[in-house]
């Protein structure tokens, strides 16, 4: 039985020298110093002045956690009810006029720090596989570029019929780089659930693999690729990643990249900048489907979540 405690503690509490490193106090410092009037100091101090100045708080964050994208007009605009009567907390559009991209801004840490690792990849059987943001880049790359060949651009849908790994996250990447909407399910799905799902957004573009193992056993996607594309009525291209034999070795992308003209330059790609409301991500869930717009700030960047808690409260 859950008993409520008599007085609240803090699980943990930073030392003196920890806490003024923290990334909330450099926030702090960087307000203070730039605008010497306000009396900020402590957490307390700042939560109250994001109350009070909520709009001025947003923006310093934009700058603060380095966003890549045009912050342009104004911050807040005051929309339409989504019900009823308009509710400020609930209704107010941020940022109406920035646009950004959600790719570049998370491969904008791979270009300043191209030998880092930026994927640690290891399959059921203990094979690891590792990717530096220099690879990831060139893959982002030469993949952007071969979507542009056949066509893929903003509000178009590209989804992935895929295994969490490597080659999906690339894909992710290339599509919502172009202001494509990605949106993708696990192969284990069968094919009606995926045209159930798919059909409702209809692709440009289905990205899958030939095969995938789950639970020490390997399983054949032929039969459920095939009458997926189909019915779907992909506009496009129906793309294969061949894994049948780098299920023992490696993840490589083989047919995919036979696909893909060898004149594509792994270094020529670029974002394309979008409204910050426009759709970003279709997630399905049971029957229902989902829409995340590019409101979601980039994980990439440290998080505000961290970044605006309480450093008492953290573990």
């Amino acid at each position: 039985m859950l008993t409520k405690p008599s007085s609240p503690q803090a699980l943990w509490t930073p030392n003196a020298t920890r806490a003024a490193q923290s990334h909330i106090q450099r926030f702090i410092n960087e307000l203070v110093a730039d605008k010497p009037a306000l009396n900020i100091s402590d957490y307390q101090q700042l939560h109250q002045w994001t109350l009070d100045n909520p709009e001025h708080f947003w923006e310093r964050v934009w700058d603060f956690c380095g966003v890549v994208g045009s912050k342009q007009g104004q911050t807040t605009l005051l929309g339409e009810a989504v019900w009823s009567d308009v509710v400020p907390a609930r209704d107010t559009v941020w940022f109406p006029e920035a646009k950004l991209n959600y790719a570049e801004n998370l491969l904008d840490y791979g270009a300043k720090n191209p030998e880092k690792v930026a994927i640690l990849f290891q399959n059921e059987q203990g094979h690891v596989e590792q990717y530096t943001w220099k690879i990831l880049l060139e893959h982002v790359s030469i993949m952007q570029q071969w979507l542009q060949s056949i066509n893929v651009a903003e509000g178009d849908v590209v989804a992935g019929y895929l295994p969490h790994s490597p080659y999906a996250v690339i894909a992710m990447l290339a599509a919502t780089s172009l202001g494509a909407i990605w949106t993708s399910t696990s192969p284990d799905f069968g094919a009606e659930s995926v045209i159930e799902r798919f059909g409702q957004v209809k692709p440009k573009v289905l990205f899958c693999v030939d095969g995938y193992q789950f639970g020490g056993k390997s399983f054949t996607m032929q039969i459920k690729t095939a009458p997926s594309q189909m019915q779907l009525n992909l506009l496009h291209t129906f793309a294969l990643w061949d894994t049948s034999t780098s299920v023992r070795t490696n993840h490589q992308c083989r047919l995919l990249l036979k696909l893909i003209p060898t004149t594509l330059s792994t270094l020529n790609g670029s974002p394309s900048l979008v409204n910050f409301k426009v759709n970003l991500f279709i997630f399905n869930v049971l029957r229902l489907t989902l829409r995340c717009s590019y409101s979601i700030l980039p994980e990439q960047r440290e998080s505000l979540s961290a970044l605006f808690t309480p450093l008492a409260a953290s573990p």
